[in-house]
Parts: structure tokens; sequence; C-alpha cells
């Protein structure tokens, strides 16, 4: 793939509510920057998108990494809940570890 970042918005009654990154490397994919705007947590919006974000990069034997705060535990058992496991497959910056899901 490319060198090119993709951004996703999901919105709700037209507002943007919350984003992700998509970098694409080789056949890694990189989320970096997911979220959802405070007020709106706790509702599944986090969960549906990210399930869309899922839907489409599953294919093509391809494998989701991501980055989180050591001390994220909500972000932690969020991720795990799809799946994602820990993993050093690549070198994580300060206070962070990595989470691998495979497709």
């Amino acid at each position: 793939g490319g060198n090119n970042s993709i951004w996703y918005g999901y919105f709700i009654d037209n507002k943007l509510i919350g984003l992700c990154t998509i970098y694409e490397y080789n056949n890694v994919i990189f989320l970096y920057n997911f979220g959802i705007k405070q007020h709106f947590r706790n509702k599944g919006y986090g969960r549906k998108f990210l399930s869309e974000i899922i839907d489409i990069y599953k294919k093509n034997n391809k494998v989701m990494y991501i980055f989180v705060e050591k001390t994220n535990t909500i972000a932690t058992k969020f991720y795990r809940s799809f799946n994602f496991k820990n993993s050093i497959m690549f070198y994580p910056p300060l206070n962070q570890f990595g989470m691998i899901k495979r497709f």
C-alpha cells in the first residue's frame, strides 16, 4: 500500500462524534486516534464504529494493529472484546503496548 492515511468519521444526526485514522502498510492495518466524544460514550457507538471499520478491512488475511496506553484499562477491555490480543510485533511508543487482531 501507499503511505497515505485515511480518516473516518462517525456521525449521529449529522454531528461528528467519532474519529479514527487508518494507515495501511503491507498487510497490516494500523488503527490510530480511535475515539468517541466523551458525551456519547457508553452508548454503543464505539462498538458500532469499530465494527464498521473492521468490516471494511477484514479481507485478504490482513491484520489490524493498535497501540494502547498502558493505563487505559477501559480501552484494553474494549479492544479485547473484539478479539485483539497483546502483541510485540511492532515496538510501541513509550507507555503503550501493542494489540493485534487477525482476520
